[in-house]
Parts: structure tokens; sequence; C-alpha cells
């Protein structure tokens, strides 16, 4: 799939992914729910498969995770790293978000102080 050039991969993935989700009621709009897209925008700059380096926090396994997908020469590598606190996503985005916006990064943030408070009260009420 490396072989492959961004800009084809978004048009043949813009309309008809499994991601896509369109909102019927209110103000009528596509969105992409895919593992890592940060903004859940439907565009090629906020893909996550289009994108050839993107990061998100996501819950896996109920625990909170760190995803990196890098493409290297004719590879593509997708990790996962465990959040265990603030300071540790900080050093993760630091060494793997390089690529990533400001703007992205703050959301990154936001997202894992939100889910690690749900992850922290799901965690003690199972206790």
């Amino acid at each position: 799939m490396s072989n492959v050039s961004n800009a084809l991969v978004w048009e043949l993935t813009r309309k008809s992914n499994c991601f896509i989700k369109k909102n019927k009621a209110g103000k009528k709009g596509v969105f992409l729910c895919d593992p890592l897209n940060v903004n859940y925008k439907n565009t090629p700059s906020s893909s996550g498969l289009v994108k050839s380096n993107s990061t998100n926090v996501t819950l896996k396994d109920g625990k909170v995770v760190f995803s990196v997908k890098t493409s290297k020469e004719s590879n593509v590598v997708n990790q996962h790293f465990k959040a265990k606190n603030m300071k540790n996503v900080e050093k993760l985005l630091q060494q793997h978000g390089s690529f990533e916006k400001a703007k992205n990064k703050e959301k990154l943030l936001k997202k894992y102080k939100r889910l690690s408070k749900l992850y922290e009260t799901s965690h003690k009420t199972t206790n």
C-alpha cells in the first residue's frame, strides 16, 4: 500500500469507507471516525487512512493508549504505547508527534485528560 499515492487513496475512500458517519439531523455533515483522526473531519489532511504519519489517544481494552502510525520506505508501522500519566503522553508526543500541528497536540492532550478520567471512574466502580 505504500507505493500508492495518498491522493489516490483519498479519491477512493473519501465517499465510501467504514469510518464515515453522516449527520442526518440538524446541520448536515460528514464525519470520519477512524482511530487515527484527531479532528473527526472528512478531509485528506485529517484522515488517518490517507496521512502517512498520524497519532491519536484512544481507549483499547478499557485502558488509555497512545497510537502512532508511521511510514518508513516500503512499510507502514502501527504502534500502541501505554499512556500512564500526562508527562508520559507529552513525552510520546514529542518523540512521535513532531509532524502534528500545535492545535492537534492540544486536542490530543485534552482528549487524554478526558479519557483518563473516564477510565479512572469506570475502573473504580468495577473494583
